[in-house]
């Protein structure tokens, strides 16, 4: 076997140890102790990896080190690079990355341009996003939606929605993707009956079946704007299956408000069906203590030990408001 055939060979391997790896630790011991030899394909791995467990600052040393090495990273590599650039909100690390993605001539890349808007709104500069996002030669519904969701992380929902219809005048069909930054946006800016229009508009006009975070924004939105009685009987709908993160997102909500009948009954429900571990015990304890009920608060976390009897009789229906 050449060494070309055994790089290849390694670097297979190597990406098949770090699938299967969850920390630091079992990517230090799935990778380092083989004594492999690195290519590309093994670094962008590498660095792939501690990317997605969030080992940010590792992962860029991984590329600093790849480049001394020196291997020219690949789109894959720059992508993931950009990630725990975003995720370590660094700008001037990611100033850096879009300066070696000039550089390598990957700037005309969609997956590494949607990579850098993204970059860019994570890290807190919306301008540098935007203007990445104009100077681009060629956007697809990935550098978009990275716009479109960093518009709804600032906040800017005027401009989100504006971007929006900029978007369908390009004839792009939007994805389940582009609805979640448009219904993010319009829930913390208040935007109720907006946000209703373009959840029904997703469904009707584009067929997008609504995933559980698209529901749970509807509930957020309909509880900020304190319409309790709308939110549960859009938990209650037809086409609604309020899974226990929907009625998380409700039983928090509840505690905010002071509601305890009602988020206990939530928190009730969740039991009944099964859809809960300790999370339904802790959020009620929450609530209960928020009240001042300090009795009850313990009783609920002695009930996660135990049984979910108490709950269940202190929940006793779900409420009809």
């Amino acid at each position: 076997m050449n060494r070309e055939e055994a790089i290849s060979a390694d670097s297979v391997a190597c990406v098949s140890v770090l699938m299967g790896c969850t920390d630091l630790q079992a990517i230090d011991q799935g990778l380092f102790r083989t004594g492999m030899r690195h290519d590309l394909v093994s670094w962008t791995a590498l660095l792939s990896s501690y990317a997605k467990h969030g080992y940010s600052e590792v992962a860029l040393l991984c590329l600093v080190r790849m480049l001394k090495d020196g291997f020219k990273p690949n789109q894959f590599t720059l992508a993931s690079a950009l990630t725990a650039a975003s995720r370590a909100t660094s700008t001037q690390t990611g100033k850096v990355l879009h300066a070696l993605v000039i550089k390598t001539g990957l700037d005309t890349n969609t997956s590494v341009g949607s990579a850098l808007i993204d970059m860019y709104s994570k890290c807190g500069d919306i301008g540098s996003a935007i203007s990445y996002f104009k100077g681009s030669s060629k956007c697809d519904i990935f550098s978009w939606n990275a716009l479109l969701t960093g518009h709804a992380q600032h906040g800017n929902v005027t401009e989100l929605l504006s971007i929006f219809e900029e978007m369908l005048n390009h004839e792009l069909k939007p994805d389940s993707i582009t609805f979640l930054a448009i219904l993010n946006g319009c829930s913390h800016g208040g935007f109720v009956d907006k946000l209703l229009h373009y959840y029904n508009m997703m469904q009707d006009k584009y067929g997008i079946r609504p995933k559980v975070e698209h529901r749970t924004c509807v509930v957020d939105a309909l509880i900020r704007a304190n319409l309790f009685k709308e939110a549960v009987n859009f938990i209650q709908g037809t086409g609604c299956k309020a899974g226990p993160e929907i009625l998380r997102v409700f039983i928090s909500s509840c505690a905010t408000a002071g509601l305890v009948q009602l988020g206990l009954a939530a928190a009730a429900r969740m039991v009944v069906s099964g859809l809960t571990n300790n999370s339904a015990h802790v959020l009620l304890s929450n609530l209960y203590a928020l009240d001042e009920k300090w009795i009850d608060a313990r009783r609920i976390r002695e009930a996660a030990q135990t049984d979910h009897t108490y709950i269940k009789e202190a929940g006793k229906s779900w409420i009809s408001c």
